[in-house]
């Protein structure tokens, strides 16, 4: 494999972990239990879905801006152990902002709608995935051979491969919550319909 077939195979690598993100909220991933078990006070319906839809986008595009600048690092580079750097780099801030968007929604607290702990937590557990498969991701990048163009290659294509799979089969975890204040909610707050754009 070339180098310059290699580096187009990171970028579409790379690509898929954006369109992973942006599958599972159109967010994030498919059942390790996140953070719960602080007692939030319970909020109203409104205010639950802003928080949660505001620590998505701020998710997405933190993982979007950090996408752009990897694939702009790599454009002229041809030192194949830096470009595994880099990838570990971006990894280590996606997983850093993957984290402190579960914080984040933690930290919103339940709704206040019937089963609203249910709720919270169910989403909490769908989303607390996304950390552990970037976690995944980078252990794997981490493994790979960069002196061998053909193995790093073999092995970015495989990556890309497993993470859209992990996000394939999961739903969107604002959709169909049990609640019908709460689907309401996230169906008429602006910023929750602009992740549809985001994710387009």
């Amino acid at each position: 494999m070339s180098r310059s077939v290699l580096l187009r195979s990171i970028v579409v690598a790379t690509s898929l972990f954006v369109l992973a993100a942006c599958s599972s909220d159109d967010g994030a991933g498919a059942g390790e239990e996140g953070d719960a078990g602080t007692e939030e006070e319970a909020v109203d319906a409104d205010t639950y879905a802003d928080g949660v839809c505001t620590a998505l986008t701020e998710w997405m595009t933190s993982i979007e801006e950090g996408n752009a600048t990897l694939q702009g690092s790599l454009e002229n580079e041809t030192d194949l152990e830096q470009v595994k750097q880099r990838l570990l780099e971006f990894l280590d801030g996606t997983i850093a902002s993957t984290d402190e968007m579960l914080s984040t929604i933690d930290r919103t607290g339940a709704p206040d709608v019937d089963n609203g702990e249910q709720i919270h937590q169910e989403l909490q557990n769908l989303l607390g995935q996304a950390s552990t498969a970037f976690e995944d991701a980078r252990e794997t990048v981490d493994g790979l051979d960069a002196s061998d163009p053909q193995a790093l290659g073999t092995g970015l294509q495989e990556l890309g491969t497993s993470l859209q799979s992990a996000f394939d089969d999961v739903q969107n975890p604002l959709e169909n919550t049990d609640s019908t204040e709460l689907d309401e909610a996230f169906a008429s707050n602006e910023t929750c319909t602009g992740l549809d754009d985001m994710a387009a």
